[in-house]
């Protein structure tokens, strides 16, 4: 998908619906979906719409350096607190494997909210070779520049609810998501999941977050992660059982960890749960 403004109408408008539709047996080395843009105005896309519901994905195999959907542009996400740029509802990820990126979800880091919604999916036996971590998704596979946000603290950027994730293993670290920022805002709400079977060799069995202020940032952004009425079973990692933080400034992260239920979590060093490093 092709978002470009340089011949910017106002009615542009990008829309793609994929539903009731069987994916199987693939060797990609582009994934399925890739949304771009030139980027010629620095605006939210929020005439894109990608909706993605009740298809089965399964027995795919992602040679290249690319997730099922990829996004290259900046712009992804969409003004309105209840619209996302992506949703993908009520379908089954099985048997895929990524060789290069997160197996379901890669993106440049966004300049905006509400970027993706997963709710009431079913991943099972997904793994993923990225060196920047992530078994089902990373939103920061490019960081962006030192700059200040125009986002209001409590807005949504990726949003994971009623899902089923079973047998997921990232080799680098954050089982399911691995996040990087030098300073812009960024919030996960995870809530009513089931996690059951997840292991990584790197930091983080679910979340690998690593949020380096730069000196040169002109303001200072949150960080919100909302884990609420989750379960979680069978997790393993090296360190942070669940959750690996990395940051100077904890002070900038806002930390949500309610009605979660727990078993059998195991890591090999620091953090049974959540780990942050000595020097916070």
């Amino acid at each position: 998908m092709n978002c470009d403004m340089t011949n910017h109408f106002t009615e542009n408008t990008w829309h793609l619906a994929i539903e009731k539709s069987n994916f199987n047996l693939l060797d990609l080395t582009d994934g399925i979906i890739m949304i771009n843009s030139d980027e010629y105005l620095k605006e939210v896309l929020n005439n894109l719409t990608v909706s993605i519901t009740n298809p089965n994905f399964s027995k795919i195999s992602l040679t290249g350096a690319n997730s099922l959907i990829t996004v290259t542009t900046s712009l992804i996400g969409n003004d309105h607190p209840e619209n996302f740029s992506i949703v993908i509802r009520n379908c089954l990820f099985s048997e895929i494997n990524a060789a290069e990126a997160s197996a379901i979800y890669s993106s440049v880091e966004s300049l905006y909210q509400n970027v993706l919604l997963l709710d009431s999916n079913d991943f099972r036996n997904i793994s993923s070779s990225s060196s920047l971590g992530g078994g089902i998704l990373n939103p920061s596979t490019t960081m962006l520049s030192p700059m200040s946000a125009e986002r209001s603290n409590d807005a949504t950027t990726i949003k994971i609810t009623n899902n089923t994730l079973l047998g997921i293993e990232s080799s680098e670290g954050g089982g399911v998501i691995s996040w990087r920022s030098m300073n812009n805002l960024i919030a996960f709400l995870i809530i009513n999941n089931s996690f059951e079977s997840v292991s990584t060799r790197g930091n983080g069995g679910i979340l690998l977050a690593n949020y380096t202020i730069d000196a040169e940032a002109s303001s200072m952004q949150y960080a919100v992660f909302n884990f609420t009425n989750n379960s979680f079973k069978a997790i393993s990692a090296q360190n942070g059982g669940l959750i690996q933080f990395i940051s100077k400034s904890p002070e900038l992260i806002e930390f949500i960890f309610e009605a979660n239920k727990g078993e059998d979590i195991t890591v090999s060093q620091n953090g049974g749960i959540i780990n942050l490093p000595d020097y916070i």
